[in-house]
């Protein structure tokens, strides 16, 4: 069974991948404050949508290195490259963790979706067995960056606020 052909299941994986991250990355003691600050955070995301377009993804991407700004080295590296900033260990993990899932789903979006959207659309000539790879393909990556943008959001958030089920 295939995951990620299935909303529900999607859903699930990306759930269980962030819980996974979470126990991973900060331990095991259960906060109640920073769960429903999760639950919010995602909650509106699905409310507003999560098909971005390419432009938007690009410009989210660069919000959140400006965001990083001189931190942007040591978050990507997970704190292996001194930060100018003083973050400690802990933030540059969590954020740094966000900040790849982000840059990965930014690569799909220009790498996978953009290239089969332009087969499906009729802006590059494809055949019709093309299209339908196209579709397939990237209807597969929309739903990865459907399935990463759950435990991205945790991480973006959890860095200030605190990994949902993990006391920090």
């Amino acid at each position: 069974m295939n995951l990620l052909n299935n909303h529900r299941h999607a859903l699930i994986t990306g759930i269980v991948i962030a819980v996974v991250l979470a126990l991973l990355i900060g331990g095991t003691q259960f906060n109640q404050l920073g769960l429903a600050r999760w639950f919010h955070i995602v909650a509106g995301v699905f409310w507003i949508g999560l098909l971005w377009f390419r432009w938007a993804a690009v410009l989210t991407w660069l919000g959140g290195a400006w965001l990083l700004g001189s931190s942007f080295l040591s978050a990507f590296t997970f704190g292996a490259i001194a930060d100018p900033q003083g973050h400690t260990p802990y933030y540059l993990r969590v954020i740094g963790t966000g900040a790849w899932l982000g840059t990965i789903m930014l690569f799909n979006v220009w790498g996978i979706i953009w290239p089969n959207q332009k087969k499906i659309l009729g802006i590059v000539a494809a055949t019709d067995e093309q299209k339908a790879a196209a579709r397939k393909s990237a209807g597969m990556a929309s739903r990865v960056n459907f399935v990463l943008s759950i435990p991205m959001i945790m991480c973006m958030a959890g860095a200030t606020h605190g990994l949902p089920f993990i006391g920090r």
